[in-house]
């Protein structure tokens, strides 16, 4: 191809373009569309190429020289600083070009064909893009609530019967318990039980196909924990899961029930306790009976109040038995026996061990040995390795309605006691009923 051959197809090509001619690549010929990339550059025909552009030298040189030995060379994303139609600004600008032989009618290289094609707005929109979605990750990560997106798997039929997780974040990952690696990429079949993706998958599948948002509350077992879920359509097969964990409002509420049944049963036991108290009480007359019942519902009121103090740190043993007893009996009456060496209950262990005496002596009145005038009741305990050893205290009632064995039904009082001894106090329960009456051995560190 002659010189002038290959000038005029370089003017006809409508992308800049511009002839290289020569082992110094001297620009024989441009176009228009070069000119305007040019810019403010001074007149570059007739000057070599790494003249005009010295700043990119260190890049062109081994690209030119490839090209003159007869290689066609590709490069993309090419980045240059270039002042356009004169502007004075320097302005950023990304190229994907060619450098391709040329040769004579003898076939032999003589110079290089530059082809240029401006990628400015694309990589500028690619950039914006990955700013965005950046952005977009950053809040997608911080977020407290727990975010999955899912794609649908349907069967022929059209029908939801799997989803893949196509992303998760952080939050999603401390809710459910399960790193990101696990579930990505992954169908939820692969890594939930069944009883979970028998409800999920028609739950999401549904959402999926008609658009409508749904909110729902469940436990989620794999997870331990109770989670409020909002699923919404991305677009078709595709739904956003937002996931929020609500287990301590859930505990709250439980804790709130609980409550209410505590303060319901121990209304019922006070007023039990009270009836008991009138129905043990014997007096010669009217005055004295009235003398010995104040007194005695005053200790049942002492006794209360000591349970409901939060701030009652610690109590002598003996007292606090007294305390639960002698609002209903007579101390000289020999009905309840007592006996042990002097025992400071610690902080944090009188009250919960009022509460099982409490309850032991509620069900002496209710259904064991206080509930008739024959019976008995022996409390004696002892403790091994001093004040900060073990207590071991022994309640046996007898002469009381004859006992045939276990309650066939473990009523709340007795769910009580064993939780206070082994939950709170970290101790060991036994009870026992042989036909004489209820024995109660309890076994706990008086170490808090």
């Amino acid at each position: 191809m002659s010189l002038k051959t290959a000038a005029s197809l370089v003017l006809a090509i409508p992308f800049p373009a511009t002839l290289l001619w020569g082992p110094e690549f001297t620009i024989a010929a441009y176009n228009d569309a070069y000119r305007r990339v040019l810019g403010s550059k001074p007149e570059a025909l007739g000057r070599p190429l790494l003249q005009v552009w010295e700043e990119a030298r260190d890049a062109l040189a081994p690209q030119l020289a490839r090209a003159l030995a007869g290689e066609a060379v590709t490069v993309e994303g090419a980045r240059y600083v270039i002042l356009r139609g004169g502007g004075q600004e320097p302005e950023e600008a990304w190229f994907d070009y060619t450098f391709s032989p040329v040769r004579d009618e003898e076939g032999r290289i003589c110079g290089v064909l530059n082809l240029g094609v401006e990628t400015t707005t694309r990589v500028r929109a690619e950039a914006a893009r990955q700013s965005s979605e950046g952005r977009w990750r950053e809040v997608f990560e911080r977020m407290g609530e727990g975010f999955e997106i899912n794609e649908m798997v349907l069967d022929p039929d059209g029908q939801a019967v799997d989803f893949v997780y196509v992303d998760v974040n952080a939050a999603w990952e401390r809710q459910s318990g399960f790193p990101r690696e696990a579930v990505v990429g992954r169908r939820a079949t692969e890594v939930f039980p069944r009883a979970e993706t028998d409800y999920w998958v028609p739950l999401f599948g549904r959402v999926a196909e008609t658009g409508e948002p749904v909110q729902v509350e469940r436990y989620f077992a794999p997870a331990s924990r109770w989670i409020e879920v909002i699923v919404y359509r991305l677009e078709p097969r595709r739904v956003a899961v937002l996931l929020r964990d609500v287990t301590e409002r859930h505990r709250a509420a439980e804790r709130q029930a609980l409550l209410s049944r505590e303060v319901d049963h121990r209304a019922k036991n006070a007023l039990s306790v009270v009836q008991a108290a009138l129905r043990l009480t014997r007096a010669p007359d009217l005055p004295s009976y009235m003398r010995a019942i104040e007194g005695r519902v005053a200790a049942i009121a002492r006794a209360q109040t000591l349970l409901a103090d939060d701030q009652w740190s610690s109590a002598d043993l003996l007292t606090l038995l007294r305390g639960e007893l002698d609002g209903l009996l007579d101390r000289h009456d020999g009905r309840v026996e007592v006996e042990g060496p002097a025992v400071a209950l610690p902080p944090g262990s009188a009250q919960p061990f009022a509460m099982a005496i409490h309850e032991l002596t509620t069900n002496a009145l209710k259904h064991g040995a206080l509930s008739n005038p024959t019976g008995r009741i022996a409390v004696t305990w002892s403790v091994e390795g001093g004040q900060t050893g073990r207590l071991r205290l022994r309640w046996a009632e007898e002469g009381g309605p004859p006992v045939e064995g276990p309650p066939e039904r473990r009523g709340f009082g007795a769910r009580v006691l064993d939780g206070t001894v082994r939950s709170q106090l970290g101790g060991a329960l036994s009870l026992t009923w042989p036909r004489s009456g209820l024995t109660c051995e309890i076994d706990l560190p008086l170490e808090p």
